[in-house]
């Protein structure tokens, strides 16, 4: 973080800079669990330290895939029962691709490539 913050290209005043941690496991000497309870007044799940325009957050990796999990959950069930539909609608892939041939949504070819 220092050596950012010493490097002319990252001193405009208006940026700000995020750095995140990414742990299988933390040390068992406490240190990191004292720095997130120091830290929550700021209201900011997993962040340990906030100085003017700089955050510092430290994560598990499954603290990392269970957020994403979270976050992307509509659009994988969008997604999920689109799959389900179409897997109704045709038995197999050529199927599929030959339907779409004939769809009139899709643009013709010289203008795909433009």
């Amino acid at each position: 973080m220092n050596f950012i913050l010493s490097n002319e290209h990252f001193n405009a005043s208006n940026m700000t800079l995020e750095f995140y941690l990414v742990r299988n496991r933390f040390a068992q000497t406490g240190f990191i669990a004292g720095e997130l309870e120091s830290n929550k007044n700021h209201g900011e799940p997993h962040l340990v330290y906030h100085v003017n325009r700089c955050k510092i957050y430290v994560m598990n990796w499954s603290e990392v895939f269970a957020e994403f999990d979270m976050r992307h959950s509509y659009i994988n069930e969008k997604l999920q029962l689109e799959q389900n539909k179409l897997q109704k609608e045709y038995s197999s892939a050529n199927q599929l691709v030959s339907a779409q041939e004939l769809n009139t949504a899709v643009a013709p070819p010289e203008m795909a490539h433009s």
